[in-house]
């Protein structure tokens, strides 16, 4: 170990011994993406045997459906998730009404949604069976997710390790089965069948084990005035979720009608190498936005000196992955089969779009919590409509990756530069330049820059 090695470690110690809530913040951001490192080794295998028996076109198929489906997810959270975790850390002696309150309304929600998914996919699909099918899996999968409010308890508390359990264990037993099917060489629809199936299990498991823990969800109260109180907080952050997945998902559903299954699959097969490390700022932000609540109850500038930290962190973790992928893009890609080839030139345009969503979902935290929820819309619905008309544009030109392009500018718009036109934001425009400025995160790491302003 060489002397910036020692130092750098020894910081880090240091800090952690002197500080138990940043031990505690460091452990939690362990499991978090201890959580995501396992899915990431074994879940790529599967999904990378699973893509290749499909090939192009079918994966193309299923992975459009999915899409589609995804659309109607804003309805099983509501916008609740975020709004719980922050009354759960603010009212931890409500637990019980709040998970009872956000339990109710995710279950009616997620209802919703499933009939909603259901008339559109006939609509979209027109009789296409396989594809309906698929599109009703998926939503059932949607619906389970109504009971997802144990993981929101354990995010408030910084214990997520807890949900990890349940989740790894789904993980693999799902893993297990995807590669049963692929032995029996089964069809298309059963790997569908095995998402629900294993969206299902985690969520018995999480009770099972907030059961273990004394914390019955037999003891959880519904409270009508909560709930309207709730609803009329989040109904907002729920048209804005539906407006982010949106120009998220709606790129692969238009580049299967536009220009094919195939196309789509080989599009698909890009953006899921592109978004396979997103599991990083997504377990940073988890982590970090509680301690950033608390802080602004109490002093606002140190809560703002965690938040550049945190764009500090995902900005030059963007970066860091970004330039990898410009040099191994090409050979990465060959883990597909030849007639995926065409995907190393989307994924190489693709993979800078995380450059502006770990910063876009930190963003939104921070703009429930200050509560900007509109403005939060506005730039969401900003890049959502940029993003389709540059679909309509790109993807009949150049295919996946006419469609990854519009995905970065419309990123870029909604994530980056809306907040410089909105004065209430500007300031955080401002923020982002200064995560790239190097030399003031190495003092600051090193404990030697002043505390801002």
């Amino acid at each position: 170990m060489n002397f910036a090695e020692r130092l750098l470690y020894q910081t880090l110690l240091s800090r952690l011994t002197k500080r138990p809530d940043l031990k505690q913040l460091f452990l939690n951001t362990f499991w978090l993406a201890g959580d995501k490192v396992i899915r990431l080794g074994i879940g790529f295998f599967v999904s990378l045997q699973v893509t290749n028996y499909l090939g192009t076109s079918q994966y193309g198929l299923m992975s459009a459906c999915m899409s589609f489906a995804a659309l109607f997810s804003p309805l099983t959270h509501l916008g609740l998730d975020s709004i719980l975790v922050r009354e759960l850390v603010k009212n931890p002696e409500r637990r019980n009404v709040f998970l009872g309150t956000g339990f109710l309304l995710k279950l009616v929600g997620s209802s919703i949604a499933l009939v909603a998914g259901l008339i559109g996919g006939y609509l979209l699909y027109d009789g296409d069976q396989l594809s309906e099918y698929l599109v009703f899996w998926q939503l059932c999968s949607f619906l389970v997710l109504s009971f997802d409010v144990v993981d929101l308890l354990y995010q408030s508390m910084i214990k997520s390790k807890y949900t990890v359990y349940a989740k790894n264990l789904s993980f693999l037993i799902g893993s297990g089965l995807r590669l049963y099917c692929l032995f029996l060489e089964s069809p298309l629809i059963w790997f569908a069948f095995i998402q629900f199936a294993e969206f299902a299990m985690a969520m018995v498991f999480s009770f099972f084990i907030l059961l273990r823990q004394g914390m019955s969800p037999f003891h959880w109260t519904f409270e009508k005035a909560l709930a309207k109180k709730l609803v009329a907080e989040s109904w907002v952050v729920a048209i804005s979720s539906f407006v982010i997945l949106l120009y998220m998902r709606i790129d692969l559903v238009m580049t299967e009608k536009l220009v094919g299954t195939a196309e789509a699959g080989i599009y698909q097969a890009a953006v899921r190498l592109s978004e396979v490390w997103y599991f990083i700022p997504l377990a940073v932000i988890s982590s970090v936005m509680p301690t950033i609540i608390k802080a602004y109850q109490t002093d606002e500038p140190l809560a703002h000196k965690k938040l550049q930290r945190l764009f500090d962190i995902l900005t030059w973790v963007s970066l860091s992955v970004g330039v990898t992928i410009q040099f191994t893009a090409h050979w990465i890609i060959k883990v597909y089969k030849p007639e995926f080839a065409a995907a190393a030139d989307i994924l190489v345009l693709h993979i800078w779009a995380g450059l502006f969503v770990g910063i876009g979902t930190a963003c939104s935290h921070f703009y429930i919590l200050r509560g900007m929820s509109k403005i939060n819309f506005y730039r969401t619905l900003a890049g959502a409509t940029s993003n389709i008309l540059l679909n309509l544009w790109l993807i009949p030109r150049f295919g996946g990756w006419g469609a990854a392009l519009a995905t970065l500018i419309s990123y870029s718009i909604s994530d980056y530069f809306s907040n410089l036109f909105i004065p209430r934001t500007r300031y955080l425009f401002g923020m982002f330049l200064q995560a790239y400025n190097l030399p003031r995160i190495i003092r600051q790491t090193l404990g030697k820059a002043e505390t801002p302003a």
